[in-house]
């Protein structure tokens, strides 16, 4: 049998806290919560217990590299995020 995992990114407000809140309640075998704060999500996990598995990210500065196979520039692509 396989795992029912579900991904929430921005998990330690608003939505994505509500969307925390809601999933844990679900038959679901884990609820991956994805933020930057790793003290907040730290602090869900405490909340709502061992099928929240809190991973600090910062997806805004994500480095993109093309493949070897890419015909395209081989340095780092990095994304413009205004925040």
């Amino acid at each position: 049998m396989s795992k029912r995992i579900a991904i929430i990114t921005g998990a330690t407000g608003g939505i994505g806290r509500e969307f925390t809140r809601l999933l844990v309640e679900e038959d679901i075998d884990e609820v991956w919560t994805v933020a930057r704060n790793e003290k907040k999500l730290q602090e869900l996990k405490k909340l709502y217990g061992e099928k929240v598995i809190p991973l600090a990210k910062d997806f805004a500065v994500l480095i993109i590299k093309p493949s070897s196979s890419c015909s395209c520039s081989t340095s780092p692509i990095k994304p413009k995020v205004s925040l």
